[in-house]
């Protein structure tokens, strides 16, 4: 799977995933600690994990949005990496942040009523 860019190849995985999975993750596109603390639950669901700039939600994403029915957005990250802006573009949105990426690997885990039976651990500071 490939793309242009980060972004187009995250909406091309979402286009191979099927067209009506109704619900997408939302993740800044240029750090990896959110989309990374959100994979294990969006490939167990089936969620694209689409990207996104701070600012502005690129073209690529909306469509992919658009094209695969999404009804229903979970973003991942506060808002110094996702802002409000943003948020008030996506459907129905619900945002899961914290003050700093291991808070926000935290309150996935609570928020998400994740298993915790077994946990992984994986250092934070720079891609694993």
């Amino acid at each position: 799977m490939s793309g242009q860019d980060r972004f187009e190849t995250a909406a091309n995985i979402a286009k191979e995933l099927g067209s009506d999975m109704q619900t997408a993750i939302i993740s800044y596109g240029y750090n990896f600690p959110d989309a990374l603390a959100i994979a294990s639950y969006a490939a167990q669901k089936q969620y694209p994990i689409l990207l996104s700039e701070t600012e502005v939600l690129p073209t690529v994403t909306q469509l992919a949005m658009g094209d695969n029915n999404i009804n229903k957005t979970i973003i991942v990250g506060g808002t110094a990496v996702i802002s409000k802006d943003i948020e008030s573009k996506l459907p129905n949105p619900t945002r899961i942040g914290g003050v700093d990426r291991y808070d926000t690997a935290s309150k996935l885990i609570s928020r998400l009523k994740l298993n915790t039976e077994t946990l992984f651990f994986t250092y934070g500071g720079n891609f694993p």
